[in-house]
């Protein structure tokens, strides 16, 4: 299982990494997201493996920019397009890499509209997708050439991932790590597939599609788009196996060779970048873990979990988890994930929680296969009263929706239809775009309500559980 993990969590965060340390750094604007680097749908498809000396040219000219690279560290930003759900999130923060295996990504949530709302084209459909714009959670990966560690600032939490030793120093090209970490041309066209889609005096655009399966169960393909003349990369773009999700990352700052740690110096003076203070965190070790849990069963202490070992994979369980904790999960495991909507939750906090899973957890599944899992989806509006006939009317006012919503709209749409309104707080937001949104109301929407009568709305809260007042 550790083998499986092994660098897998690091690739969608530190592919761009990878594909920056074999370009010339200098600041420049930040680049906008790139939509649709490769084109469109069509333009996905596996190219044929054909002599392209303008192809070779462009990859000599990338690996050898690489040469001279000791160290690399910038800013950058993250795109995340859930073409399934009709969500965007965005993340920004800073990267590091020093050769010939260390790296780090930092990323935080970056400020959002409230009720940001955009349109763009599917580059796997070719059909237009309406999104709602989120804050995506932060993130924190370090590696320190012999071991990965995930760190979860949130929580005070870091899971550490060894690294095997045949792995470390500059073989760690040959893990799932690297995109174009600086390889040979011919050692690149023997690990990808690729496709010059675009040579112009101004940029290269390349198609990378993966042939080895430890790429292909992280990725269904990928875009690279680098500036011609300084060989920077504006934008990466990444689609995930089950083709219902789009990455992109974009480099408003990247410097080549510049003092060790210099972006983290000015905000933590004297810190490696590669050994961060982790003073009063609770470190677990899934390896350590594994083999003790192997040692206890050759003792004959506890009975064996089902086989999990990478000659005879299982799927792992994860039912309860949310969308987001499943899709990473299973694609940690090799797997390809597609999700379906269900049945309604019966509470609120179940929706987008996984309840069901086809294959069944632990039953034997090759890597690279599909699993689908089921939903909850948001629960229904109560119609009924101990009966399944539907409650008869009552006087007053139908009260609306307003589930879901920022507390600022909620608030405005009750008083326009003439209640009054309380806040009172309810369970802390898994998600930090949550936060101040409506989890429950009181009447229930659907329900009857006299004008001027006060609803009771229940709100998602941060940590710190911040006040909300009514407005007046």
């Amino acid at each position: 299982m550790v083998r499986r993990l092994l660098l897998v969590p690091m690739l969608c965060g530190l592919a761009m990494l990878s594909v920056a340390t074999v370009v010339h750094a200098q600041a420049r604007p930040a680049a906008k997201p790139a939509t649709t680097p490769a084109g469109n749908a069509k333009s996905a498809v596996l190219p044929a493996e054909v002599a392209d000396p303008k192809l070779d040219k462009a990859l000599d000219e990338w690996y050898q920019a690489s040469k001279a690279i000791t160290r690399l560290e910038g800013k950058h930003q993250r795109y995340i397009y859930d073409y399934q759900w009709g969500v965007s999130k965005r993340a920004e923060g800073e990267f590091y890499y020093e050769s010939p295996d260390k790296g780090r990504i930092d990323l935080m949530p970056s400020k959002v509209k409230a009720d940001e709302k955009f349109t763009k084209t599917s580059p796997i459909t070719g059909k237009s997708v309406t999104f709602d714009v989120q804050a995506d959670s932060p993130e924190r990966w370090v590696c320190d050439g012999t071991k990965i560690l995930e760190i979860d600032d949130q929580n005070k939490q870091v899971t550490t991932y060894e690294i095997p030793k045949a792995a470390q120093g500059a073989n760690i090209m040959d893990g799932p790590l690297p995109f174009l970490f600086g390889m040979p041309p011919e050692k690149a066209k023997q690990r990808y597939s690729m496709k010059l889609v675009q040579a112009s005096d101004a940029r290269y655009v390349i198609q990378v599609f993966p042939k080895w399966q430890q790429d292909s169960s992280n990725y269904k393909w990928a875009t690279v788009i680098l500036e011609r003349k300084t060989m920077l990369p504006e934008a990466v773009q990444m689609i995930d196996p089950a083709e219902t999700n789009e990455t992109v990352y974009t480099f408003p700052k990247v410097e080549k060779n510049a003092k060790k740690g210099g972006l983290l110096s000015i905000i933590r003076p004297n810190e490696d970048p590669f050994k961060p203070n982790l003073k009063g965190y609770k470190i677990s070790d899934p390896g350590k873990e594994d083999a003790k849990q192997v040692a206890a069963q050759a003792a004959g202490k506890i009975r064996p979990k089902p086989s999990d070992q990478d000659d005879d994979p299982v799927v792992p369980s994860i039912i309860g988890l949310n969308h987001e904790q499943a899709k990473k999960v299973l694609e940690a495991r090799g797997y390809k994930v597609q999700f379906f909507k269900g049945k309604p939750a019966n509470a609120p906090q179940q929706t987008f929680h996984a309840y069901e899973q086809s294959p069944k957890p632990y039953q034997a599944l090759p890597q690279g296969e599909l699993v689908k899992v089921q939903l909850y989806i948001e629960p229904e509006i109560a119609t009924t009263k101990g009966t399944d006939k539907p409650a008869a009317p009552e006087k007053g006012t139908t009260l609306p929706n307003v589930r879901g919503m920022n507390y600022k709209a909620a608030e405005q749409r009750l008083r326009d239809a003439g209640y009054d309104v309380k806040f009172v707080r309810g369970h802390i937001a898994t998600n930090p775009a949550d936060v101040y949104k409506v989890e429950a109301q009181s009447p229930k929407a659907g329900e009857k309500a006299a004008e001027g009568e006060v609803i009771t709305l229940t709100l998602f809260i941060s940590e710190e559980k911040t006040d909300v007042k009514s407005k007046k």
